[in-house]
């Protein structure tokens, strides 16, 4: 491996590294702002600073932004509907009543929950490696929750807290899955 391939390879691991480290301060702040604000203040905060980027990306981008039919602004809606207001609603909820650790490892299931349903969904193959990976998942989870922090406190309130948050993924999946056909027509960074 040539020297520019080897520093390719590294930008690429401490971007990752990066993503990480943000997505997992992204947990205690919106645990923190929870605290001060409640749930559904700290969303609003967040939709609408997303909102005010999101417009200024457009601007930008205007001329970049396809032409959907009226049936694909409808998956559109569907796709932002799961993919941004309930995945949203369900993390800031369900951090509520959790810790963030806590939060952000069921947050992060989507892979899990992605697999299984486009079997379900799209008839994808459920190989070997799907599986050994979500039973890897699965058990990795168990082991961070019990054995991890000791943050685990195994109470009605808790399983509230752990149901509302796996509709997280759960909904991010369901975007996901509607976003494919959107996805293959277009440039992925104007859906």
């Amino acid at each position: 491996m040539g020297p520019n391939k080897r520093f390719q390879h590294l930008g690429a691991n401490l971007a990752l590294l990066g993503i990480a480290a943000i997505w997992g301060m992204n947990f205690v702040a919106m645990k923190h702002l929870i605290g001060q604000v409640g749930a559904l203040k700290m969303l609003l905060l967040r939709v609408m600073f997303a909102t005010l980027i999101f417009a200024l990306v457009l601007v930008v981008r205007r001329g970049l932004i396809p032409r959907f039919s009226r049936d694909e602004w409808r998956l559109l809606i569907l796709v932002g509907l799961f993919g941004v207001i309930s995945n949203q609603l369900f993390v800031s909820i369900g951090t509520s009543y959790l810790s963030a650790a806590v939060a952000s490892m069921l947050a992060t299931s989507t892979p899990i929950f992605t697999a299984l349903l486009s079997r379900v969904v799209l008839k994808e193959r459920l190989t070997q490696r799907k599986i050994f990976g979500i039973v890897t998942a699965f058990g990795g989870f168990l082991i961070v929750l019990l054995f991890g922090s000791g943050e685990a406190d195994f109470s009605v309130t808790n399983a509230l807290g752990v149901l509302i948050t796996l509709l997280a993924p759960l909904s991010w999946t369901i975007s996901t899955l509607l976003s494919t056909r959107l996805m293959l027509r277009y440039d992925p960074t104007a859906i």
